[in-house]
């Protein structure tokens, strides 16, 4: 029998972003109309993820500046793939 590890699915963007990505980012949008901030606030999103609540808070808090750190790779080239232009996503 050869020495295997299973793959781990929750360490690769697009199998978590399949299961619980879909509703990351409705359930981002209420937490932030919960919160309502006021506009050019500096957000920092600890363990970004898939970039969900990264997302919503450049669609809904006008912010000045926006970091998301995470210490998956492949959840940050997954959080990176949602914007069009850079955002300072760092690796943490």
């Amino acid at each position: 029998m050869a020495d295997t590890v299973p793959s781990d699915s929750w360490s690769l963007g697009d199998p978590y972003e399949r299961y619980v990505g879909r509703w990351s980012l409705p359930v981002a949008r209420e937490f932030l109309d919960w919160l309502a901030m006021p506009p050019a606030l500096r957000w920092l999103d600890v363990g970004c993820g898939t970039g969900a609540l990264t997302a919503a808070i450049r669609e809904k808090c006008q912010p000045a500046r926006l970091t998301g750190v995470d210490p998956s790779d492949a959840f940050l080239q997954k959080a990176i793939a949602r914007f069009e232009e850079a955002i300072a996503l760092e690796p943490g």
